[in-house]
Parts: structure tokens; C-alpha cells; sequence
């Protein structure tokens, strides 16, 4: 994927409605023409949080207006019909990155507070309950009588509850190119919403997750939906995480 710095302000500053006319007109064309600058303008305008600290903070006041306007019944109407319609998705795009970032944040405070928890003693055979995020449903860690091939549950970094899923393929920074579908499969079967994430090796920077159904074990992502570089995968918790490689 392309790395220029200038190409992370131009689409920032068209996220943001900076760009002239003309601007604006040569930003469209290139959309169409630069493969590489279309998925990086994707990945930006799903993931805010990638823009710079006062360019997502512009966004998200922006987007604060919006929803009020709307709400109040004074959201402007435009002459054109195709204006109404980029204008109103615009607004279901960025509540939707706002909601994520809400959603991170707050798992990334539960996952704290979970590490100040004592630890559980190896020989003793208890049942806890742990508190799910949000719609998510309690689950019970397993005593220590149950079948040796059952994992103990561990926290996730990113939904709370989760086991360990026994990764199985991809491993060992096995290399794939951008042009092959790459099948992702684990052991555990989950009986609760999860999801699989993916992370860059240098940054530790979540590039894509796909949500995963109850009793799942398997998924596959086409390779040309990230850059080539280093990548580990995982899924519900970071506990339990395997590498692979994109080239060209």
C-alpha cells in the first residue's frame, strides 16, 4: 500500500471537506485509477482513527453537527438529489467509525480493570462468572476435573470473556500474495459472538476483523484487502496468535 505522508493529508483533507472543486475532481479521478490509493482512502474513511489526532477530532465534531441537525429537522436540503444522498452517507459512515472507536475504548478500560482481579489457585475447582461486554452474555471458566483438551478461558483485549480458540493455519509467517484467498481456521468452537482480528507485526495496528458466529471455525479474506508486511492474527483474545506474511 502506498505510504506517502501527502497522500494521508489529501484524503484527511477530503474527509474533511477541505478540498476545492477542482481538487475534489482530480481526488475522484484518481480513485478510479490508483488501485493502491483507493484501499489505503477505504481503510481511512472505515478506521478515523488512522487520521491524524486534530483531523479525527475535526471529523468527529463534524459528524456531532450533523446528527443534530438531523435530529432537530434542519439538516439543509440540496438541489441536487445525488448531494442528499452522499450527504446521508457520509453520516451512517461516520457514526458507524465514531461507535467503533467508542466500542474499542471501552474494552480496552474492562481488560484493565479484569488484570487487577486475583489470580485462581491451579487446584482449586471453581466456577466465576465473568461479566460479558454489553450484549454479550456471561461465561463460566471450566474447572480443572474438565477433559484436558479444554483451554482455560482467558481475557480478550478486545471482547471480554472470550477463550483462547486454538489457532490452527495460518502459522509460522507462512507467506501468501495479495492475489490468493487466505482460509483462517481455529479449534474452539464459540458459543457467543466473537471476532477475528488482524494486526500489523511493526505498530501493533488493527487492520481488519471480520465478526465471527457462534460455532464458526473457519473464514476466509482475500489478500488484496491488506498491504504487504508482517501480520499476526487472532481470534477473540491476543492470548492465543499466529504470524503470516503478504508479498506482492
Amino acid at each position: 500500500m502506498n505510504t506517502d505522508p501527502a497522500d494521508n493529508d489529501l484524503i484527511e483533507r477530503y474527509l474533511l471537506g477541505k478540498l476545492t472543486d477542482k481538487e475534489i475532481s482530480g481526488f475522484h479521478a484518481r480513485l478510479g485509477e490508483d488501485r493502491e490509493f483507493s484501499r489505503k482512502f477505504r481503510l481511512i474513511k472505515t478506521f478515523p482513527e488512522m487520521m491524524s489526532e486534530g483531523g479525527r477530532i475535526e471529523l468527529e465534531k463534524k459528524l456531532t453537527e450533523a446528527v443534530d441537525r438531523v435530529m432537530e429537522g434542519k439538516a439543509p436540503r440540496f438541489r441536487k438529489r445525488r448531494y442528499l444522498i452522499w450527504g446521508s452517507v457520509s453520516v451512517i459512515v461516520l457514526t458507524g467509525a465514531i461507535l467503533l472507536i467508542i466500542f474499542l475504548g471501552k474494552n480496552r478500560k474492562e481488560q484493565s480493570a479484569s488484570n487487577e482481579q486475583n489470580i485462581i489457585p491451579k487446584d482449586t475447582a471453581v466456577k466465576i462468572a465473568i461479566a460479558a461486554a454489553r450484549k454479550d452474555t456471561a461465561t463460566l471458566i471450566t474447572q480443572q476435573s474438565a477433559k484436558p483438551e479444554e483451554k482455560k478461558m482467558q481475557e480478550s483485549p478486545v471482547i471480554s470473556g472470550q477463550k483462547t480458540a486454538g489457532l490452527s493455519a495460518p502459522d509460522g509467517g507462512a507467506k501468501f500474495s495479495r492475489k490468493e484467498t487466505i482460509l483462517f481456521k481455529w479449534t474452539q468452537k464459540f458459543d457467543t459472538f466473537t471476532r477475528l482480528s488482524i494486526y500489523t507485526e511493526q505498530g501493533d495496528k488493527l487492520m481488519l476483523w471480520r465478526g465471527v458466529t457462534p460455532g464458526l471455525q473457519e473464514y476466509k479474506v482475500p489478500g488484496n484487502y491488506l498491504m504487504t508486511g508482517k501480520f499476526y492474527w487472532c481470534v477473540g483474545t491476543k492470548e492465543d496468535r499466529h504470524s503470516f506474511v503478504i508479498i506482492e
